[in-house]
């Protein structure tokens, strides 16, 4: 008998070709739990299926198999909007564009629907030929474009928000179906991840396979990037999560880094801090986790989610985590006195992990590996970036990552 993630993702008359760990007992709610301020938010009546933070952190978005989108307040924890406009189709994924005026859904009607989250009302609706897996807008020209994914021959998806008409269509990157897909920095380049065991970076200009990561040795679930692209850490079914530094290319001769202690169901998603220095997962063992992603040491696990945890989301300034379940809630987490927990501590000090205050902002951050550092990630990334930047215009060169 397949569970409910196997029907959502299994080609119709074909055995799955992944198996995910079956739902565990509820677990009671930890010690450590307590110590973190945590607001529960609840109304769907269905799995949730994605979350996000969305409006410069002050709210969040999410969608559930009971067809519907919302917006909450993060605050205050409220609902400010319910979005239904699927027929009552179980969604996959709803996101929201740069600005937060906009929020995209998609589902199992086969069609994805773009809502003015101010008035409520959809603005226009796209047909497509299959489920849609995801879904996100464009990072510049004010989310200009979306890129989703579709079930139908495992196809990409570019559109134009303005025409409202699919303007690319993107075939051949994986063999089975996605379960994500998003643009990259540029919008030049789209990170999908696959049933498949892969995760792979199609460039749209190029239109061709740029880069592929075949480490996982089953589903690959869910990718997240800091934001400066160096850092990508991908999670699967295996119950493993890898990082690669992108920048470098060092992972083709060393392998990823793979964190250890995870979780003990299968991963379903995970999400970097901006600077790529912490990183936080959800698993089907119902847990959400907490890590040091520099040097992969998981500092925290939280529980109370009564089901599986299906998608977890931190804010832009790391301030605070949201998680998504199948036991149709969200839990925002607060985040900011999370180093200051007995249990994070007695976590870095049997890694032997030291902490030290940033020179510049003044927040803590892990020395190992980097003993003489005296500044944080998120501050090294800006001074890189700004002397790259002084370089370019002195010699006159246009230069990026990539």
């Amino acid at each position: 008998m397949l569970t409910e993630l196997e029907e959502e993702t299994a080609e119709p008359g074909a055995e799955p070709e992944v198996n995910p760990q079956t739902q565990p007992e509820a677990q009671p709610d930890s010690e450590a739990d307590a110590q973190i301020q945590l607001t529960i938010l609840s109304g769907h009546t269905g799995s949730v299926r994605t979350c996000c933070f969305i409006r410069k952190d002050t709210c969040g978005l999410s969608a559930s198999w009971d067809g519907t989108a919302r917006l909450w307040d993060v605050g205050t924890g409220k609902e400010l909007r319910c979005l239904t406009g699927h027929a009552g189709a179980r969604l996959s994924c709803a996101r929201g564009d740069p600005d937060g005026g906009r929020a995209v859904s998609a589902g199992w009607d086969k069609a994805l629907s773009v809502w003015d989250l101010e008035t409520g009302a959809r603005l226009w609706r796209g047909e497509l030929g299959g489920i849609v897996s995801d879904a996100r807008f464009s990072g510049g020209d004010g989310g200009g474009q979306l890129v989703t994914a579709s079930d139908l021959d495992y196809n990409m998806q570019v559109w134009d928000t303005r025409t409202c008409s699919v303007v690319q269509l993107i075939r051949g990157v994986h063999r089975s179906t996605l379960t994500s897909c998003r643009f990259m920095l540029g919008d030049r380049r789209i990170l999908s991840t696959s049933l498949d065991f892969t995760c792979k970076v199609f460039d749209l200009r190029a239109m061709g396979v740029t880069l592929a990561f075949a480490d996982h040795k089953n589903a690959v679930s869910s990718a997240s990037l800091s934001a400066d692209e160096r850092c990508l850490a991908t999670c699967s079914w295996d119950k493993r999560i890898l990082m690669y530094d992108i920048s470098t290319g060092m992972y083709r001769s060393q392998g990823p880094k793979i964190f250890e202690e995870s979780h003990e169901g299968s991963i379903s998603s995970c999400c970097l801090s901006a600077d790529g220095a912490k990183l936080v997962s959800g698993s089907y063992d119902n847990s959400v986790m907490v890590w040091d992603a520099e040097n992969g040491i998981r500092e925290i696990r939280l529980q109370g989610h009564d089901d599986w945890v299906e998608d977890v989301s931190l804010s832009a300034d790391g301030a605070w985590m949201m998680s998504a379940s199948k036991d149709a809630t969200l839990r925002l987490w607060n985040m900011e006195r999370m180093d200051e927990m007995p249990a994070v501590a007695e976590s870095r000090a049997q890694h032997g992990v030291h902490m030290k205050a940033c020179d510049t902002c003044g927040k803590t951050f892990s020395l190992a590996g980097n003993l003489g550092a005296t500044q944080c990630v998120f501050c090294r990334i800006i001074d890189r970036s700004r002397q790259e930047t002084d370089i370019a215009k002195t010699i006159g060169l246009d230069l990026r990552i990539y």
